[in-house]
């Protein structure tokens, strides 16, 4: 019995190991600990949802399911890459691997969340439609929305997104077989070779929220934001030595 116990526990073991990628042994005993290596779906049917998310690099939690974990969906594996737009199972707009991935990898910050999710739908974009539309529509029906998603994407780098360089790891998420990256440059081609105009707006106006508030609430500050301080710290002091000479 005790080796049957064993063994079944190995099984157990290796599902969990087998069913998500983490980045790291904390995150991946977050998981584990959360969802015992069963679907989401099943397991929030055992354990209630924590009402926070959950950072990865804290204890992991035993009573509940970490937010971020609670409703994905399965990881399609190599079916995903079958075909160009891949596999979304629970029909929220998002490949299902690009999602689990985000979820993952930085479920426990909600901006990083917003600003990954928005930079996976541009690239998820660019491969679904490559250049099909030809350069005229696909500039009519796309170039004030991606400069828009630009600016929104670039007011929510923080700190923490920038060293980890999340932003080529959920491109490279998104891009992973030949014919998505062929797809994604040949969108790319639609805007070459003169520059779309910028979004002239905020980041919060970019985004539709809140930037900085979302921020804070973690306890956060935007690279934009820490970029206009110094701005104004520098002028300041600029501002002070002329008034000095004088």
């Amino acid at each position: 019995m005790l080796l049957r116990k064993r063994y079944a526990l190995g099984l157990l073991l290796l599902a969990v190991g087998t069913w998500w990628v983490a980045s790291d042994e904390a995150t991946r005993a977050v998981i584990a600990n959360a969802v015992g290596g069963n679907p989401a779906q099943t397991a929030a049917k055992v354990k209630p949802i924590c009402t926070s998310p959950v950072n990865p690099n804290v204890a992991a939690p035993v009573d509940c399911i970490p937010a971020q974990f609670a409703n994905l969906p399965p990881d399609p594996g190599e079916a995903g890459k079958a075909t160009i737009d891949g596999i979304d199972a629970d029909k929220d707009g998002m490949r299902d691997d690009v999602q689990r991935w985000i979820a993952i990898e930085w479920g426990h910050s909600a901006i990083a969340v917003k600003q990954l999710t928005a930079l996976a739908q541009q690239y998820l974009r660019t491969v679904h439609y490559g250049d099909s539309l030809g350069k005229e529509e696909t500039r009519k029906q796309f170039g004030a929305t991606v400069a828009r998603e630009a600016a929104c994407a670039f007011g929510l780098e923080t700190n923490e997104t920038q060293d980890r360089d999340a932003h080529r790891h959920v491109r490279l998420q998104v891009l992973n077989t030949p014919e998505r990256v062929q797809r994604a440059s040949d969108f790319d081609m639609m805007f070459a070779p003169t520059e779309m105009p910028a979004f002239e707006g905020t980041a919060s106006e970019a985004c539709g929220f809140d930037v900085e508030a979302l921020a804070a609430k973690e306890g956060k500050r935007t690279i934009a934001s820490q970029l206009i301080a110094e701005s104004i710290e520098r002028t300041k002091r600029e501002h002070q030595q002329d008034e000095g000479k004088e």
